[in-house]
């Protein structure tokens, strides 16, 4: 979808969404349908994401994944650039369960934590590093 869709332009790309997600559980190709149909940057890799721990699941799939089972098409998901039709393949690592959603969500919000902390302690060093050079000249 466009930055700033209409109201049309959303309903549009969710029936899309919707028609992709039955043709999928009538037993349509994933990746056929990723490469034909998909936006995404992955789309010509047939939408493969690759194999991810918990903590770097995409935020807008955390909450879906976790109830999905091998082999299973979630629902259209919304985000701000479209919908989303998410394929779980396998899963992998631990004790072979899938994580909750709690533990899905406190990974990515630790995530979240230290990539904050990691930026304001670049912005720190970067000021002290101005902060130095001024004082030496």
């Amino acid at each position: 979808m466009p930055q700033s869709p209409t109201p049309d332009q959303v309903r549009q790309a969710q029936a899309k969404a919707e028609k992709l997600y039955q043709e999928l559980k009538s037993g349509a190709d994933f990746r056929k349908l990723a490469v034909s149909e998909s936006d995404d940057a992955q789309a010509l890799k047939g939408g493969d994401l690759g194999w991810r721990p918990a903590a770097q699941i995409p935020t807008i799939f955390a909450d879906v994944i976790p109830d999905l089972t091998k082999g299973e098409v979630s629902q259209p998901i919304r985000s701000p650039s479209g919908f989303h039709l998410v394929k779980l393949i396998d899963t992998r690592g631990g004790d072979g369960k899938q994580i909750s959603r709690e533990q899905a969500s406190q990974a990515i919000f630790q995530r979240k934590v230290n990539d904050e902390l990691e930026a304001w302690t670049q912005e720190i060093r970067a000021s002290a590093y101005v902060d130095n050079r001024l004082d030496k000249q």
